[in-house]
């Protein structure tokens, strides 16, 4: 990150008094600081160097596109469970800048959050792997929602962005390969918060319930009131943003995970939600997913959930 209106005010940023009011009780009196890290979870995993202004987990460093080391706004945005554009705005309005001088440095901060190489799906010819890659998987109607890319760091990908419609702002975007040569299958953009969840275009308000699986196109097969983790574990932030989807109406739960995904994640992920949630539980094969099941045979399971009350009910059955 380049733009100098944001150097200077990482610069002057506080972060000793930022860490201690993010994380309270951690220990900012030497040059650097150890704190548990959102992503991983590993206790006291993270360095957080109190001079330097970055941070590198020694638990998920090199495992994770984006998140193992970074910047002082990628820690904020880590830590404080904001949004890439957020954690600029706040180092900025931290160093006294004005509201109109901290739009325009966002701006420049973050000029392109498409790839640049990316091209609309939707000018690609019909016969093109990625156009033929959705309709193989029956979603093709993301094709106007998405693009793609030929070449670059996202090379035989496509690209589809996560947006917070209530805001108009893109939140991330995944890259996921349509070449069975490309690895790894995913690769979420650098900046995206570890809080972000995907959301299907189509929702329907009067229900009071989602679906939730781990990808973007695993909700998508679902096509209404699908949700996608970007991932196997239901994180920290993730969970808050689901508290906010409680207040608008959603009180059931329906977790359409892979199999070896629900087995790990299951007593967190009720633990974590049966207080606020009533939980239900689509049990898969070994070798499915939501995608690979099609629309209409994953709502005859959505149909027969199985409720789950609570941690002990899991470890039951």
């Amino acid at each position: 990150m380049s733009d100098t209106t944001i150097d200077s005010a990482v610069k002057e940023f506080p972060i000793r008094k930022w860490l201690s009011s993010a994380i309270p009780g951690t220990d900012v009196a030497k040059d650097s600081a150890r704190v548990t890290c959102p992503v991983c979870g590993r206790k006291n995993a993270m360095k957080v160097s109190l001079v330097g202004k970055w941070y590198k987990c020694y638990g998920c460093a090199g495992t994770l596109a984006g998140k193992g080391s970074g910047g002082l706004v990628k820690l904020i945005s880590l830590l404080g469970k904001v949004t890439t554009q957020e954690a600029i705005q706040i180092v900025l309005r931290t160093a006294g800048f004005t509201e109109t001088a901290i739009v325009d440095s966002v701006k420049k901060a973050i000029p392109r959050l498409i790839p640049q190489e990316a091209k609309p799906l939707s000018s690609a010819y019909a016969g093109h792997p990625a156009i033929a890659g959705l309709f193989r998987r029956h979603v093709e109607h993301l094709i106007p929602h998405s693009y793609y890319c030929a070449d670059g760091r996202y090379s035989s990908r496509w690209i589809f962005p996560i947006w917070n419609a209530a805001k108009d702002e893109l939140l991330g975007f995944d890259a996921k390969t349509y070449s069975d040569s490309a690895k790894p299958k995913s690769l979420l953009a650098d900046w995206i918060s570890p809080s972000v969840i995907y959301r299907t275009h189509e929702w329907n308000d009067q229900l009071d319930f989602a679906v939730i699986t781990e990808s973007i196109l695993d909700a998508e097969t679902l096509r209404c009131n699908g949700i996608g983790l970007l991932g196997s574990s239901l994180r920290e932030g993730q969970m808050l943003e689901l508290m906010k989807m409680r207040k608008n109406g959603i009180s059931r739960l329906v977790w359409f995970l892979d199999y070896d995904a629900w087995k790990k994640q299951s007593k967190m992920i009720i633990r974590n939600t049966f207080t606020w949630f009533d939980n239900y539980v689509v049990i898969l094969d070994h070798d499915s997913d939501p995608n690979s099941l099609g629309g209409e045979e994953c709502w005859r399971l959505v149909s027969q959930a199985r409720y789950v009350n609570s941690v002990s009910d899991v470890l039951l059955r």
